[in-house]
């Protein structure tokens, strides 16, 4: 897994390098941004390397995707992400949580 971690710092670089070449304005959020994804980041490559050990190659890509949906469906009460655009089930888990 410590092999993987400056690949997902590199990637973090990228995507930022690029949203910020698209306009989004460097502050000091964006710092915490970046130690967020750093401490996330051992999460999902543990998880990734867990289910590409446990699944076939064909099975891991559908099911990381779920499994990456699902880590994100608690944030989807919050502002980043419009609720009446989703599906039914979806927003049913969103309120579900809410309470």
């Amino acid at each position: 897994m410590i092999p993987l971690l400056p690949i997902a710092l590199l990637q973090i670089f990228v995507c930022l390098a690029t949203a910020m070449f698209l306009g989004l304005p460097f502050n000091k959020s964006i710092l915490f941004m970046i130690l967020v994804l750093l401490i996330i980041s051992p999460l999902y490559i543990s998880c990734g390397l867990l289910f590409g050990t446990l699944f076939t190659d064909k099975q891991v890509g559908g099911i990381f995707a779920i499994f990456v949906n699902v880590t994100t469906m608690d944030r989807i009460r919050y502002d980043w992400w419009n609720i009446s655009k989703d599906c039914a089930v979806f927003t049913f888990y969103a309120h579900s949580q809410c309470s």
